[in-house]
C-alpha cells in the first residue's frame, strides 16, 4: 500500500533552524536557529507542544560571530550545543533554567556532536580538521571551583583528538558505542573501533569509503547493523556495519 506524513505540529521560528535533536526519552525536543537561540519544546502531550525554553546563546567570539548554533547532542545527563563559537556549551536540561554548567573551549567551528550511550563521552567534530573526544565531568562541589549546579560541579577534559584531512562534518557513535563513523569535506567516511583505556581512549581504524562529494550527516540503525551516509552527493549511501560494504544508494537531484 501507499504511505503518507501527516504534519502534526508546525513551530515556527523566524529564523533558518540549523538543527534539531530529541532527548532520550522523546519527550522534548531541542531546536536551534540562525539568530543564535536554542528553544526547547515540551512535547509530552500529544495535542498541544509548549515552548518552555527560548532564548539566545552567547560565547567567545570568532570569525565576528558569537555562538549560532550547527549541532546539539541530548546526551544522558546533559545536552551539548556547538558551532560558530569556538566553543561548546554543556547545557543541564534537569533545571527549568537550562543553565550552560560548562563550556569546552577551544573546538573551532563545530560541525558535529555526538555523546557516547549511557555515557559522560562526548565526540565533536570540527572544521580544524578534528575529532575531539571530551569527557565531561561532574563532581561535588566542594573546592567551589567549576560551575556549581546543585551541589555539584561540571567541569572537563580532552581525552584524545584524531586528525584528520578536511573539515569533520559528521560524527556519530555506533548504538553500543564501541565504534565511532566520521565523515568529512572532502567525502570520506571514516570507521574507527573506540577503545577505552585508563589514560585516553584508541580510536583504531577499521575501514573507509569514498563518497562523492561532501558528507554532511552520518546515521546508525538502532540495532547498529547499518550505517548511513549523506550530503552534497545528493543521495544517502547505506552500508552493512557487519560486512562493511555499501549496498544501496538512494540518489535525489537536491541535498
Amino acid at each position: 500500500g501507499k504511505s503518507r506524513s501527516l504534519v502534526v505540529h508546525e513551530i515556527r521560528r523566524g529564523n533558518w533552524t540549523w538543527c534539531t535533536q530529541w532527548s532520550p526519552d522523546g519527550n522534548r525536543l531541542a531546536v536551534a536557529t540562525e539568530n543564535h537561540h536554542l528553544a526547547i519544546v515540551d512535547c509530552s502531550w500529544s495535542t498541544v507542544w509548549k515552548v518552555v525554553y527560548d532564548k539566545r546563546i552567547s560565547g567567545p567570539m570568532k570569525n565576528n560571530t558569537t555562538h549560532t548554533v550547527r549541532s546539539i547532542a541530548w546526551g544522558a545527563e546533559y545536552i551539548a550545543i556547538g558551532g560558530t563559537g569556538d566553543a561548546v556549551s554543556i547545557i543541564n536540561p534537569d533545571l527549568e533554567s537550562y543553565p550552560i554548567v560548562d563550556v569546552i573551549r577551544g573546538t573551532g567551528f563545530v560541525g558535529s556532536l555526538d555523546w557516547r550511550a549511557d555515557t559522560s563521552v562526548l565526540a565533536i567534530g570540527n572544521r580544524e580538521d578534528q575529532v575531539m573526544i571530551v569527557n565531561v565531568i561532574t563532581t561535588p562541589d566542594e573546592s567551589r571551583k567549576g560551575v556549581a549546579v546543585g551541589g555539584r560541579k561540571v567541569t572537563n577534559k580532552v581525552l584524545t583528538t584524531l586528525k584528520r584531512s578536511d573539515w569533520v562534518n559528521a560524527v556519530c557513535f555506533s548504538p553500543g558505542g564501541s565504534i565511532v563513523a566520521v565523515g568529512d569535506r572532502s567525502g570520506k567516511l571514516s570507521v574507527y573501533v573506540y577503545i577505552a583505556l585508563d589514560t585516553a581512549p584508541t580510536l583504531s581504524p577499521v575501514t573507509d569509503f569514498e563518497l562523492e562529494d561532501a558528507i554532511l550527516a552520518v546515521a546508525w540503525s538502532p540495532c547498529g547493523s547499518w550505517l548511513y551516509a549523506g550530503g552534497e552527493d545528493y543521495a544517502v549511501t547505506i552500508i552493512d556495519a557487519n560486512r562493511w560494504k555499501p549496498v544501496h544508494r538512494i540518489q535525489r537531484h537536491r541535498w
